[in-house]
C-alpha cells in the first residue's frame, strides 16, 4: 500500500469539493462538497492509497466504517466528501426518535466531530 500523501497540509481540489489532508498520517481537517464545508473540530485519521495490484485509489476512515475506491484521485476524494456528508444527513439531521442505540452513538460521535458547518 501506496500513501499518497506525506507533505503537510496538502490539498487536493476537484472541482467543488475539497479535502484538505494533513501529515504522514493523512489527517483530514475540512471537508467541502458542493455548497457546504464541514470544518472539524479534531483531525479525521484516513489513509489514502493506491492499490497496486487492483489498479485503484482508496480512501479508508476506521471510525466511521468509509471505504470508497476509484480509478482516479480525485473520484475517491468527491465520492469520500459524499459518504462523510450522507451520514451527517441521515444520522444527525433526523430526530433522535427515529434512530436505533446504535445510530445515536454514531450521530453523537459526528456531533462531537464537527465543529461547524459553512455554505
Amino acid at each position: 500500500m501506496e500513501v499518497l500523501t506525506k507533505t503537510l497540509a496538502k490539498v487536493y481540489q476537484n472541482n467543488n469539493q475539497i479535502i484538505n489532508f494533513e501529515d504522514k498520517e493523512t489527517l483530514v481537517t475540512k471537508i467541502k462538497i458542493d455548497y457546504f464545508t464541514y470544518y472539524l473540530k479534531k483531525k479525521l485519521k484516513c489513509t489514502l492509497g493506491y492499490n497496486e495490484n487492483e489498479k485503484f485509489y482508496y480512501i479508508e476512515n476506521e471510525e466511521f466504517s468509509i471505504f470508497v475506491f476509484g480509478t482516479a484521485k480525485e473520484e475517491v476524494i468527491k465520492d469520500f466528501a459524499k459518504m462523510f456528508d450522507s451520514l451527517y444527513k441521515n444520522f444527525v439531521v433526523v430526530s433522535d426518535t427515529e434512530l436505533s442505540a446504535g445510530a445515536i452513538k454514531l450521530k453523537i460521535k459526528l456531533i462531537e466531530l464537527i465543529d461547524y458547518i459553512t455554505l
